[in-house]
């Protein structure tokens, strides 16, 4: 939540929303930080300085005040919305992993046959989205110096067609790598 914070702070500093990709609605935690999130894309897409003031006047009676005045009062730079951006995406994408993982582990323990188990965990697996913290935000990008960042998956070696093995010795020894041994000292 202190992310949540920061960005919306954030904004309230003079940040422009629009700049903080791929946050929306659900990014956040908490209803009330979701509610100052959407008035203040709807206040920016009006052209209306976001101030706390601003929000809470559009918001009316279901305005918190108090945390308003929280947002205001944090200290955070306009000028790392993108990290804080980040940061609450990566909360988000947290949480939907731990949402699947607590409902694959509830399927886990259930009487019926595995294989319905199975089949539903992989459902709920390959439903999670490639979250966007990790492909966009340069922040989160793969170390350049980490000897393992080019490296294969293993989805995407299974995907791969190969053509057929070319031999040196038909059947028995095929053209690459091949390391033919033996005990030491027998000859």
């Amino acid at each position: 939540m202190e992310h949540e914070t920061n960005l919306l702070a954030a904004v309230l500093a003079g940040a422009n929303p629009k700049d903080a990709k791929h946050i929306s609605r659900v990014s956040f935690y908490t209803e009330r930080a979701a509610g100052i999130w959407d008035t203040a894309i709807e206040l920016t897409d009006q052209g209306t300085q976001l101030t706390a003031e601003a929000i809470a006047a559009h918001q009316g009676i279901q305005a918190d005040h108090s945390y308003l005045d929280e947002l205001a009062t944090t200290s955070a730079d306009p000028a790392k919305i993108a990290d804080y951006a980040a940061q609450v995406a990566e909360g988000a994408a947290r949480r939907t992993l731990n949402d699947t993982a607590y409902a694959i582990n509830a399927a886990a323990n259930d009487d019926r046959p595995y294989d319905e188990i199975y089949d539903e965990a992989l459902e709920a697996l390959e439903a999670l989205p490639k979250h966007f913290a990790y492909r966009d935000n340069p922040s989160s990008a793969p170390n350049p110096n980490d000897p393992l960042a080019g490296a294969f998956s293993a989805p995407w070696l299974m995907d791969q067609e190969f053509p057929p093995a070319e031999y040196a010795v038909p059947g028995v020894i095929t053209e690459g790598l091949s390391v033919i041994v033996s005990p030491p000292k027998v000859g």
